[in-house]
């Protein structure tokens, strides 16, 4: 399997001062969780050279209510989808929950090349 080398997220500096890598084998649940939380916490257009992410920041002032959150799971798959090539999402493998006025996902998510399952909680929005 082909293994990758890159800063780890969320980024941080090590106990010797320097940025926290990581080595990962390039289907490892653990890196692709990375992915989908990178790509759902960043907003389309945030990164200059780069273009990845969600449109989900633009439900963050919308009601709370059962038709935001299927637009939410909406926007986590497509961003996946279009982003994350290695993983398989459904609405359904989406779960999303309130808690001290936030809303947070719980991405379940399924490795394509060896059927391997995984899941990534995530907050939605600020």
């Amino acid at each position: 399997m082909k293994a990758i080398r890159g800063i780890s997220f969320p980024f941080r500096v090590g106990s010797r001062g320097g940025v926290v890598m990581t080595k990962v084998d390039f289907i490892d649940p653990t890196h692709l969780a990375e992915s989908i939380q990178q790509i759902v916490s960043t907003q389309i257009g945030e990164r200059v050279m780069e273009i990845i992410g969600s449109n989900i920041s633009t439900q963050i002032f919308e009601p709370n209510d059962e038709s935001t959150h299927t637009l939410i799971k909406y926007e986590i798959v497509e961003a996946i989808s279009n982003y994350e090539k290695r993983v398989g999402v459904t609405m359904a493998d989406i779960d999303l929950y309130e808690n001290e006025e936030k809303v947070y996902a719980t991405i379940n998510f399924e490795v394509l090349e060896s059927g391997l399952r995984a899941s990534v909680d995530t907050q939605i929005g600020g």
